[in-house]
């Protein structure tokens, strides 16, 4: 039997088109989610064009320490935010160039400036004042944040502010084994696949 190329334009006609489920992000409402790759991500920042998704906690990353002190700029925090699967899966679908690198203001929970700021990351772990300015958008859980109790200039290095299963924030050591949640940086024009809806 001979297939013409009509007879296979037919064909491909007759067979069900998937409607595409991809929107543009700007569409997206505060703590709806979005697949990438296995995991899903939930929009809890909208802000002068940019959209910060953080991984849900469903897929929190476990880690053996924040790091030797609390300086998140060179913590094993830092690194596994950036190279753990769900971040890699996530550069892979955006790409590199379409991810908005972030910005972290290192400030210490008692006003000390010593670790500055760690910027040009495309993934990070949210700020202490991230976290109070965005609870109510927030799904909470276990999870540590880059704001350091205090610095060397202060009270120690020891101790980092971590967001405990029920919402309240403390101090815990660095060294403990801590959950880590990235978030990332999208651009308004960006198509993403939604997994609720609001």
């Amino acid at each position: 039997m001979i297939i013409t190329g009509e007879k296979i334009t037919a064909l491909y006609n007759e067979i069900p088109k998937q409607k595409s489920t991809k929107i543009q992000i700007g569409t997206l409402k505060i703590k709806q989610r979005i697949q990438v790759g296995d995991c899903t991500w939930s929009l809890f920042i909208k802000e002068d064009g940019k959209f910060y998704v953080m991984l849900d906690k469903e897929y929190s990353v476990n880690i053996k320490q924040f790091g030797t002190d609390n300086d998140y700029s060179t913590s094993d925090a830092r690194k596994t935010v950036n190279n753990c699967n769900a971040s890699k899966k996530a550069l892979e679908i955006f790409g590199a160039d379409i991810l908005i690198p972030t910005t972290l203001d290192l400030l210490s929970l008692d006003g000390l400036d010593d670790y500055g700021v760690c910027e040009g990351d495309l993934f990070g772990v949210i700020t202490y004042d991230m976290y109070r300015m965005n609870r109510k958008n927030i799904d909470i859980s276990y999870m540590i944040t880059c704001t350091p109790d205090s610095t060397p200039s202060g009270h120690g290095d020891s101790n980092i502010r971590v967001v405990t299963s029920d919402g309240c924030v403390c101090y815990d050591d660095c060294e403990c084994s801590e959950a880590v949640r990235p978030f990332c940086i999208l651009p308004s024009d960006i198509f993403v696949t939604p997994v609720n809806k609001l």
